[in-house]
């Protein structure tokens, strides 16, 4: 699972979505999608934040990748 906490007390979960893959390993939120990248799969999965939908899936260029960033494009 995915989950998003409230930074003010980090044990309360405030929304949870299920994580694609069996192994993420990275994070990253481009102000509307959060993106997450699978270590053992190799992909790389563009989610719907409120549903945790699939909206698009990306082989990695190389495997077994940790850490995922934005660089605002």
């Amino acid at each position: 699972m995915i989950h998003q906490i409230d930074i003010e007390d980090p044990s309360s979960i405030l929304h949870s979505i299920p994580a694609p893959g069996s192994s993420s390993a990275g994070l990253a939120w481009d102000g509307e999608y959060l993106w997450n990248v699978d270590y053992s799969g190799d992909m790389i999965y563009k989610l719907d934040p409120n549903t945790g939908d699939i909206l698009l899936e990306i082989p990695t260029p190389t495997d077994h990748i940790w850490g995922l960033t934005w660089d605002g494009e």
